[in-house]
């Protein structure tokens, strides 16, 4: 794992026992999940715990992204969700209409504005 898949954790606030597990100054390859569960088991991962081998996963594939550059200069655009914040990201502001929606309006002025 680089860099960029050691942000990305703790960006998520994983447990930080888990990145430990993987430090390495070698870089890892997988060619599919069962290599990369199996080096998880090696380290002492619990690959039955779903939650922590997806965001290692996620980690991982993020870290291989930047690594060979890709997406570079890209922004993710989102309504916020957890996901979706990775790398350069903003606000979707095409969702601030849900709160307009919300607002009642006391005057025609105010309706209008709306």
């Amino acid at each position: 794992m680089n860099d960029a898949a050691f942000d990305y954790l703790d960006d998520r606030r994983a447990d930080p026992a888990l990145a430990a597990k993987l430090c390495s100054h070698e870089p890892r390859r997988f060619c599919n999940q069962v290599p990369f569960l199996e080096y998880l088991a090696r380290k002492g991962i619990d690959i039955f715990n779903r939650q922590a081998v997806r965001v290692l996963a996620e980690a991982g594939i993020w870290g291989s992204i930047r690594h060979h550059g890709l997406l570079g200069d890209t922004v993710i655009v989102s309504d916020d969700a957890g996901q979706f914040r990775v790398g350069n990201h903003a606000l979707c502001w095409v969702h601030a209409e849900r709160l307009l929606q919300k607002l009642m309006p006391a005057t025609p002025r105010q309706a209008r504005n709306v």
